[in-house]
């Protein structure tokens, strides 16, 4: 028959509470066949706690009354259900009596645990939205706002009704307000994930900056049912970034300034070392001129000694500043010239031995590898970096020896290592070795004098 195609639940029962008819969803549902059914009054089928739930619908329905309800029944057999039904009497056209009812009902278990089972986790995520600190909220796929978290509502000083539809844009800040709600119109359009740092206003009138992200909730299709978001306060994070960028240029100011002022430094010594050669050439040239006569007296002999040494290393010390401000402004010429290496350290041994007998020191070269006989450098500037290193461990040494050990490992380079027995340099002290006019001590300079640039120039070289 058609009606056992329907789903849904029919039945007839006659006056005395008999069926007279079930269709197979009944039977099925009930786990009888029908011949089991038919003619059994309705207490025995449905069992005598359910019979007593809808009798009163029965006898009202008896009365000739349509009666449609929803109920939770305990029936006897397949347990508790949520049940709902209609009773139609069937009234005789001619006596006007009520023959029986037809009985339309539906099996609502499983909607009705779905829906408590949304309503649970409905309950638990507004819990879970109620105890983050951000501000979150949820719209539908128009935009119009459905639902806050306590945390808007404290914030804002607002309530549901202020805020529901688009009445959230009333707390954004006039001159971010028209940009946000084009860029968040824009995104309910395409379906992107949102994101966007404005300012919105406190219940105290205070503006605070926030981070907003939102992303879609879509149904199985695909198709976006409602948004969900939140804002997270980023006011301290905003300006600490601020105070960081400030600070920031600041300190670019700063080191330009810094910068402006090393090359008016550099420009300064330099040309005041020029300025200051000129005569001191001069006095070194009349000096050596003087020295050729046939001078006799020793005084005045001692004193153009002295005249000619302090002038030299006044001198010295001009070229030096000279080479560390040519260093500084990067102009400073390497040239490339094939030469002896062996020669020019022999050289320079020469050079300094009768200050090393004076002291008397040991001076000896050591050759730990095979040498190339030629090299390409620029001899002038490997003398000089030599010349202030091995100076130095002359300086600061008396009695005992210097070792100069020469090795080409690996091979296409050329190591130096100098050795000597002098007074040595604390740890604390090292840090200071490279700072132009610097001596690892303050006695330093009143004992064996210098200027604190050899090493500087040598490293920068």
């Amino acid at each position: 028959m058609l009606l056992d195609a329907i789903p849904s639940l029919i039945s007839y029962v006659g006056s005395d509470y008999r069926y007279r008819y079930c269709n197979k969803t009944y039977s099925d549902w009930f786990g009888l066949p029908k011949e089991e059914i038919i003619g059994k009054t309705a207490e025995e089928v449905l069992g005598p706690a359910a019979f007593r739930i809808v009798q009163r619908y029965y006898e009202e329905a008896m009365k000739g009354n349509r009666v449609s309800f929803e109920a939770l029944i305990p029936f006897a057999r397949g347990g508790t259900r949520a049940v709902v039904a209609e009773y139609i009497p069937d009234i005789d056209g001619t006596s006007q009596t009520v023959a029986g009812l037809v009985i339309l009902a539906t099996d609502m278990t499983k909607r009705k645990r779905a829906e408590e089972a949304v309503r649970e986790s409905e309950q638990s995520l507004r819990t879970l939205a109620n105890s983050i600190p951000q501000m979150a909220w949820m719209a539908d796929d128009s935009g119009r706002a459905l639902w806050y978290n306590q945390r808007w509502y404290e914030f804002t000083g607002t309530t549901f009704e202020e805020m529901q539809g688009w009445g959230w844009t009333t707390i954004h800040h006039p001159d971010h307000r028209n940009r946000v709600i084009e860029r968040f119109v824009h995104h309910l359009q395409t379906g992107e994930s949102w994101e966007d740092v404005f300012p919105l206003r406190s219940a105290t009138g205070e503006w605070k900056w926030f981070l907003s992200r939102a992303k879609p909730v879509r149904d199985q299709r695909g198709k976006i049912l409602r948004w969900f978001g939140t804002n997270t306060d980023v006011t301290e994070q905003r300006e600490a970034s601020e105070k960081l960028k400030k600070t920031q240029g600041e300190l670019h100011m700063a080191v330009a300034e810094a910068q402006k002022a090393n090359q008016a430094k550099t420009m300064f010594l330099a040309n005041i070392s020029h300025e200051i050669r000129t005569p001191m050439n001069a006095i070194l040239g009349f000096s050596d001129l003087l020295l050729d006569t046939n001078l006799t007296d020793e005084k005045s002999l001692s004193y153009l000694r002295r005249i000619q040494s302090n002038g030299q290393q006044l001198l010295r010390l001009i070229n030096d500043v000279l080479d560390l401000a040519r260093l500084e402004e990067g102009d400073t010429p390497i040239e490339r010239t094939k030469f002896s290496v062996i020669e020019l350290l022999q050289d320079l041994f020469e050079s300094l031995r009768i200050q090393a007998r004076s002291k008397e020191m040991g001076m000896e070269i050591l050759f730990q590898t095979e040498i190339p006989a030629l090299i390409c450098s620029d001899p002038h500037r490997l003398r000089q970096i030599l010349n202030n290193v091995i100076g130095n461990a002359l300086k600061f040494s008396d009695g005992g020896h210097i070792i100069v050990r020469l090795g080409s490992d690996p091979p296409g380079f050329l190591n130096f290592d100098v050795e000597d027995t002098g007074i040595g340099i604390s740890i604390e002290d090292q840090g200071k070795l490279f700072q132009p006019f610097s001596q690892a001590d303050g006695s330093i300079v009143r004992r064996f004098g210098g200027t604190g640039l050899g090493l500087v120039l040598s490293r920068r070289l």
